[in-house]
């Protein structure tokens, strides 16, 4: 848990403000970036082709992270702006459909190695497409705004 975040809502678009960005880190060309939830990007040729479930509880549980957990994205690069996603969440212990920490940590990556040079990146995900845009100034990421649609997905009922 991060914090407060503030909202915007147009329309059926709603424009999420994320914390900024200033401690990235590369590990053999691999990215670590905390974006509210720390998440190890990993660029891959095809992710439609990775195992997600082995790959990201292999990595999740490496002993450097393995005592807080770390989150694992796959990217494959579509364009200089477009990105496809699939996510291993710490906690689920699984793929998730969609990721918004990931979805930032992704495109803050994107940028920071220099795969784009745009401040609004597209990431795709199995749950459907977000955007990311954000200010950056020497590698510190601020104003970072994650834009979707609101759509209703799922109604349940608890009883006690």
């Amino acid at each position: 848990y991060d914090g407060l975040h503030q909202c915007k809502i147009d329309k059926n678009m709603v424009h999420l403000s994320m914390k900024s960005i200033v401690d990235i880190k590369n590990v053999g060309g691999d990215i670590i970036v905390d974006s509210g939830s720390p998440h190890y990007i990993k660029i891959v040729q095809n992710v439609r082709k990775v195992n997600v479930f082995e790959n990201g509880r292999k990595i999740r549980n490496d002993k450097l992270f393995r005592t807080e957990g770390i989150n694992v994205n796959f990217v494959q690069i579509k364009s200089k702006n477009k990105y496809i996603i699939r996510t291993y969440e710490r906690g689920v212990e699984n793929e998730t459909l969609s990721c918004g920490t990931g979805a930032t940590a992704v495109a803050v990556a994107m940028h920071y190695l220099n795969k784009t040079s745009s401040n609004k990146i597209e990431i795709n995900s199995e749950g459907g497409m977000m955007c990311v845009e954000f200010n950056e100034n020497e590698k510190k990421y601020t104003d970072i705004f994650l834009i979707g649609s609101a759509r209703k997905v799922f109604v349940g009922e608890i009883k006690i």
